[in-house]
């Protein structure tokens, strides 16, 4: 995470240097070739700061995303001191077995999160298909010949289904965000119960927090599939 911050900032301070040198260049170049400079600078200083001001988001998305998984892997590591004092007891043996399912789905989940974030395609995606939308639908209404109307109609259409994708993506990953907060709030759950539990080795209360491991690790891996049936769609969708 710290290398992504490192590079982030190195790219600022290039584009900074970059906007600078075209601003001052133009301040004392008093010809046409200084407005020029100065209209690049401008350019620059909007779609620039727009593109930086998107990669921070992403990259405090993705910190916060690492955040999960490190926590769930604390949670994993004192649940397995607990569960490691009881080795003769089968029921603490399947939890852990249950518990190290859901840490790699988790796992899995949180990468899948991070690598749809940073996709470059999905992210150009995002920038220019809203902005396709409303040129198509400039052109279409000011278009008079009906075969170009008909074809700006069905590419219009097109870019809808996809933005409407592109959303539904969007929408899925945040829901998967919140996903993974409540699974470190069970994990943490069933840390404190262990430890409640330590001395009573009830066999029920193994079972209830075993079930109740299952099926976190059943949402878990639903939510995992369906970014990847979202994923696949998106492949297609370039590929066609």
């Amino acid at each position: 995470m710290l290398a992504k911050w490192h590079n982030f900032m190195k790219q600022f301070f290039i584009y900074l240097v970059i906007v600078i040198v075209l601003f001052v260049s133009a301040y004392f170049i008093k010809s046409i070739v200084g407005l020029i400079l100065a209209f690049l600078g401008i350019i620059i200083l909007i779609g620039g700061g727009t593109w930086f001001i998107a990669q921070a988001n992403l990259i405090a998305n993705s910190s916060a995303s690492s955040n999960y998984l490190k926590q769930a892997y604390v949670y994993h590591r004192q649940i397995g001191m607990v569960l490691s004092q009881r080795k003769d007891f089968p029921e603490s043996k399947l939890l852990g077995q249950h518990i190290d399912q859901w840490i790699n789905t988790i796992q899995a989940l949180t990468k899948r999160v991070e690598n749809l974030r940073y996709n470059q395609v999905i992210q150009r995606d995002l920038q220019n298909v809203p902005k396709s939308i409303t040129d198509l639908e400039m052109r279409y209404q000011n278009e008079s010949n009906g075969a170009i109307r008909q074809q700006l109609q069905h590419t219009l259409h097109t870019r809808r289904q996809q933005l409407a994708s592109l959303e539904k993506l969007q929408s899925n990953i945040k829901q998967v965000e919140i996903q993974l907060e409540n699974t470190l709030s069970s994990l943490g759950m069933i840390y404190t119960q262990l430890l409640t539990q330590q001395s009573t080795y009830d066999v029920s209360d193994y079972h209830a927090l075993t079930t109740d491991v299952t099926e976190q690790v059943r949402m878990l891996e639903d939510s995992l599939d369906e970014l990847e049936i979202i994923k696949g769609m998106k492949e297609l969708e370039h590929q066609s």
